[in-house]
């Protein structure tokens, strides 16, 4: 009986691998596309039907598999950074009737998507929840909201099913943002960055950490001045009050050697550390901060070592 089994089992992962590109096929073959705006949605035509163009659109299910569901969307110019609070709000205005508003950011590939899903406050086995969502894109905040009609109350798993249509949702490959400080050029993907104007004809430089890189929308500072005026590279954010530990990392970016120090803290609960960069080139000394000194125990917006890596490997010199 044992040989027997060991004969029968060499074909069985071949079987499964045959049946997996199948399923994957048939898969692939069912899904259509569409663009909106900057992103492509991969979406199932059995179930949802997308029409409009332009900065509007609507995406309507037809089927019970996603709740009949009706979601609008709209791309406007973004007055402001759409994040889980901005989100939130936008909930409780859009479905008054509604007090629970469970607003969560969720990290994709190249953008963060922010979702609400409104309830009443009391339990629904079938989560009667309308929801709405937002993302932020090259200047634009794109929006998908539940439309219900009067009276209207959503179907069972409603949010669940407008979740599941935007997990389709692809962003384009990013662009490079390309910001000169004095002889160093620092390239920006935009889904990582976003850059500011200079606060002064010598700086700093402001640009802004993106989510998901970052956890919020973080503001860096980068700053260039003459050696003569602020000396070489030394410790820029002096913790404030509290003990802490601090680690230093040497990165280089076209050959630009640059110091990054970890300020962290002491703190039973997490606080996020204060990360700085600093480098001396041809008399400059060039810094790259949040400009946040440690100061208490708290948990917020931080931007990663990690991230702050990269940006300076990704340095080229004039």
């Amino acid at each position: 009986m044992i040989d027997l089994l060991r004969r029968l089992a060499p074909p069985l992962p071949a079987a499964l691998l045959a049946f997996a590109a199948l399923f994957a096929q048939a898969t692939a073959a069912s899904a259509e596309t569409a663009r909106i705006g900057a992103f492509t949605l991969s979406y199932d035509p059995a179930e949802w039907r997308i029409d409009g163009g332009g900065s509007t659109f609507m995406a309507v299910c037809g089927v019970d598999a996603c709740s009949h569901a009706v979601v609008a969307v709209t791309i406007t110019p973004a007055a402001e950074w759409c994040d889980t609070e901005v989100a939130r709000q936008a909930a409780a205005a859009a479905f008054p009737w509604t007090n629970r508003h469970a607003s969560n950011m969720h990290a994709r590939d190249g953008y963060a998507l922010y979702f609400v899903s409104a309830g009443d406050g009391f339990y629904d086995p079938d989560h009667r929840d309308p929801a709405y969502a937002c993302i932020n894109h090259r200047g634009l905040r794109y929006e998908f909201l539940s439309k219900l009609g009067v009276g209207e109350e959503p179907g069972p798993f409603h949010a669940g099913a407008v979740f599941d249509l935007l997990s389709g949702l692809a962003a384009p490959p990013p662009e490079l943002i390309a910001l000169k400080v004095e002889e160093l050029t620092f390239n920006l993907a935009d889904d990582v960055w976003s850059a500011g104007d200079p606060e002064g004809a010598d700086g700093p430089w402001s640009i802004t950490c993106l989510p998901p890189a970052c956890s919020e929308h973080v503001g860096v500072l980068i700053g260039a001045n003459p050696v003569p005026l602020v000396g070489t590279c030394e410790a820029m954010l002096l913790p404030g009050d509290g003990q802490y530990t601090s680690s230093e990392t040497a990165v280089v970016g076209d050959g630009v050697a640059f110091t990054v120090t970890v300020h962290h803290s002491m703190c039973r609960a997490w606080t996020p550390p204060s990360v700085e960069a600093c480098a001396v080139y041809n008399g400059v000394r060039y810094t790259v901060s949040t400009g946040i000194p440690i100061s208490g125990c708290y948990f917020g917006p931080h931007l990663g070592e990690g991230t702050l890596l990269d940006l300076i490997e990704g340095i080229t010199v004039e």
